[in-house]
């Protein structure tokens, strides 16, 4: 699928195991101005409680087959998802078994500064640009939820709460110090796919490589039971119909002049 942005995720989703759910009151927020009902917003950890991966090393295909046979757990096998990106002649996967622990990744892709998210609690990947009319901005995890998806923000501000607040799956504002003047981020083309699909697409592509700090985490997997269970924990509106949709039944959403259709 090609076009402007693309997004796969689930319907409606949870937060993460274990993570808090603080419901915090409109002023207690923190970056300005709510757009949308608190009583939808909760705060999952401390803002950027991730590792927020800027500029990561990359990998040739070469060197991740390599990698596969010389280190104990595989990189990347012919099924693991990835995050495509091609920009100016230049392609580049990001595997989500890394996302998964960073969910936010500010990089440059032929020339263009973006940022990669990912949404684990809904599945959920959108690519954005990083250019905007006062200079490049680098992008964070606010650490608050918005109907079980993540709120961005702009880091290496002076008061990062001067940032608005976006939501990781649509990149729209939900609040800000003039919620009404933040514009929405702008989506950039991507791919959710496997890892043999886009290597047979894009044979000279590069990889994310790991984070060496974290390197350890990778190899666990903390939203595999998450996943089993069809619960709703936290309030999410709207619900999916009675019949016919299941809360965390996958889908991908294709906006065209601003209607949206879902498949």
């Amino acid at each position: 699928l090609a076009a402007v942005a693309l997004s796969a995720g689930m319907l409606w989703l949870l937060i993460a195991p274990g993570a808090s759910s603080d419901r915090p009151e409109a002023a207690a927020i923190g970056f300005g101005t709510p757009l949308v009902s608190t009583e939808l917003i909760v705060r999952a950890m401390p803002r950027d409680g991730l590792t927020i991966a800027d500029h990561p090393s990359r990998l040739t295909a070469a060197e991740v087959v390599q990698r596969n046979e010389q280190e104990r757990g595989k990189l990347l096998v012919s099924d693991d998802r990835v995050i495509g990106v091609e920009h100016a002649g230049e392609a580049r996967a990001y595997p989500l078994r890394l996302m998964r622990w960073h969910e936010v990744v500010n990089d440059e892709v032929g020339g263009g500064a973006i940022a990669v998210t990912y949404g684990p609690l809904c599945d959920s990947a959108a690519v954005y640009s990083r250019e905007t009319p006062s200079g490049l901005a680098t992008l964070g995890l606010s650490g608050l939820l918005y109907n079980s998806n993540a709120l961005l923000y702009y880091r290496a501000l002076a008061d990062p709460e001067d940032s608005p607040l976006w939501t990781q799956l649509g990149g729209q504002p939900v609040a800000g110090r003039e919620p009404a003047q933040a514009p929405p981020l702008r989506p950039l083309p991507a791919v959710l796919t496997t890892w043999s699909r886009w290597l047979e697409r894009h044979p000279q592509t590069t990889v994310m490589a790991p984070v060496p700090e974290i390197k350890k985490l990778y190899k666990r997997d903390p939203y595999h039971s998450y996943f089993g269970s069809d619960s709703l924990r936290f309030p999410v509106e709207p619900l999916p119909p009675a019949e016919g949709w299941r809360y965390k039944d996958r889908v991908v959403i294709a906006t065209i002049d601003g209607v949206h259709y879902e498949i």
